[in-house]
């Protein structure tokens, strides 16, 4: 023991000695100054940013959706609650633009977000002044948008709220409903959030006083809006997100090592998950999980100990476990680990604050006070260590994200400007090969820039959510797909689509001339993974 305190102090000295000295920037000018520096920056990495699928997809459902198919249809295919279609409704039919549009939303989320960290958080000024630059909170779910910018605001709503959960239970409660709104794994979150509660309001109040007590009544109404919202997004027999299938390339032991052990570090210092896809679809290095497996399980038995000390186990634990097992049972995408990140960015808030009235209030003697000492170093070394490796992270991505093009569409758009393509009829790559004829990324992509170009393999009767291919039967399919092979033929042809399938004969690639290849790649942390897309031109119509 005598050896591990003196490796926690030795850093800690370190970390302090830099603190202390950024003390001295300690003021509300400074944290303006940094709120203003993230705003411009902020804007300027989304002026380079070219969105990609799943900010298309979501803008393609809410341009197009009824509000009720909003509400009670796309969960069931979405696999997450409505809310960010609903955030993104009136921009996409105010004609305001596309990429503005999205900036504008993130933007309005994500500095909600840093103007909590920086002006209401209890966290040492260092910290405060470089989380606004980290890789989650800046680069992956703020230039990015997706719904979990707004999840991000929501643990940090409730982070403000939490020291008044007993006192203010029916605001709490509605802190929680509106985390439960922003994602399927923001339910999970809130759930042991609200089971956290109900331990601590029966020990606090007993079972008569709790029976008759506004802690049940509010969570007795979270309960049923959680239930609602469970069940408009499971999914239906004609599709969705069903979790981990069949086509699985790893066990669900190692999904379950890597959601409970490995991705606590991997949201700080490692790189494990890496690729963007779902995880049962990622074959994992069993020994290189296994490593950050041990380093997570080291970070947990700290952040526990550090828990009990300061009364903030409950509020841990309940999340935790149920955020990591939704991730190993169910699914979890690359992108999805972020928000454990935001939750241990919720947790070392409060436990930050309950330190503080620990400190207040200890009286006890100086072996107690050395105990709570030991254990802030430890959860400032630990903080510290993960700002900087996620503050690099995000350096990275954004220098990158101004030199190289992160998807496709927006390039393809401004090539068919420049060479007056804007009413050319064009046909998209899919997957694979054979009917699924209707399913492409790029096509996915484009939708929202396009103009006067007519689309030939969007879907054919009703062009309301491309990607989605449920509830149709291979009959709806050829029928389709004959009415493609029966109309124009392609002026331009984007990536590698089954021409034999639809035309058989009748079109070939060699009536085209490469035009362009787009290089484009998505970028996460210290990594960009690389893809080629490339468009043909008729011939007879380039000459």
């Amino acid at each position: 023991m005598k050896n591990e305190s003196f490796i926690i102090n030795k850093l800690y000295k370190i970390i302090n000695g830099i603190a202390k000295k950024a003390e001295s920037l300690k003021g509300r000018k400074i944290s303006i100054a940094i709120m203003v520096s993230y705003l411009l920056f902020h804007c300027v990495i989304c002026f380079f940013h070219e969105p990609w699928y799943d900010e298309a997809e979501a803008w393609n459902i809410a341009a197009n959706g009824s509000l009720l198919e909003l509400i009670f249809d796309i969960p069931h295919l979405e696999g997450h609650p409505s809310l960010w279609h609903i955030i993104l409704l009136p921009f996409a039919r105010s004609g305001l633009g596309y990429e503005v549009s999205l900036c504008i939303i993130s933007l309005l989320f994500s500095g909600l977000s840093v103007y909590l960290i920086l002006f209401k958080s209890p966290f040492p000024t260092i910290v405060r002044l470089l989380l606004p630059f980290s890789f989650f909170v800046f680069y992956q779910y703020g230039i990015i948008a997706r719904p979990y910018c707004v999840t991000m605001l929501g643990l940090l709503i409730i982070a403000c709220i939490y020291k008044d959960r007993h006192n203010k239970p029916f605001l709490y409660t509605v802190s929680l409903a509106f985390l439960c709104a922003t994602s399927a794994y923001g339910i999970t979150i809130s759930g042991g959030l609200a089971i956290a509660l109900m331990i601590e309001a029966l020990r606090k109040e007993g079972v008569k006083s709790f029976i008759k007590s506004r802690s049940l009544i509010s969570l007795t109404l979270l309960l049923i809006y959680a239930v609602f919202i469970i069940v408009r997004i499971i999914p239906t027999a004609s599709g969705g997100i069903s979790g981990y299938t069949t086509d699985a390339v790893n066990s669900m032991g190692e999904r379950l090592i890597y959601t409970f052990f490995a991705m606590l570090p991997d949201v700080f210092f490692t790189n494990t998950y890496n690729t963007y896809d779902y995880l049962h679809k990622i074959p994992l290095d069993i020994l290189w999980l296994l490593i950050t497996a041990v380093i997570g399980a080291v970070m947990l038995t700290g952040i526990v100990i550090i828990a009990r000390k300061q009364k903030t186990l409950l509020p841990f634990i309940f999340p935790y476990v149920f955020f990591t097992g939704f991730g190993g049972f169910v699914y979890l995408c690359i992108h999805h680990t972020g928000i454990l990140f935001c939750f241990v960015l919720f947790w070392a808030w409060i436990t930050m604050e309950a330190y503080r009235n620990t400190e207040k209030s200890d009286v006890k003697g100086n072996k107690s006070q050395q105990d709570v000492g030991l254990s802030r170093k430890l959860l400032v070394i630990i903080c510290a260590c993960g700002i900087v490796v996620s503050v690099w992270w995000n350096i990275f991505s954004c220098i990158t994200e101004i030199k190289e093009d992160y998807a496709p569409a927006k390039r393809l758009s401004e090539y068919i400007d420049e060479n007056g393509l804007s009413d050319a009829k064009i046909l998209f790559g899919w997957s694979n090969k054979g009917t699924d004829f209707k399913h492409s990324s790029v096509m996915v992509e484009f939708i929202p820039f396009l103009e006067n170009e007519e689309i030939l393999n969007w879907q054919v009767e009703k062009p309301l959510f491309p990607g989605y291919l449920t509830g149709e039967t291979s009959e709806f399919m050829q029928e389709a797909a004959e009415r493609i092979r029966n109309g124009p033929v392609p002026d331009m042809i984007i990536d590698s689509p089954d021409l034999q399938f639809l035309y058989g004969d009748k079109v070939k690639i060699s009536d085209y001339e490469q035009v362009c290849t787009l290089k484009t790649g998505h970028i996460w942390k210290g990594i960009r993974t690389t893809k080629d897309t490339y468009v043909y031109v008729r011939k007879n119509l380039k000459g």
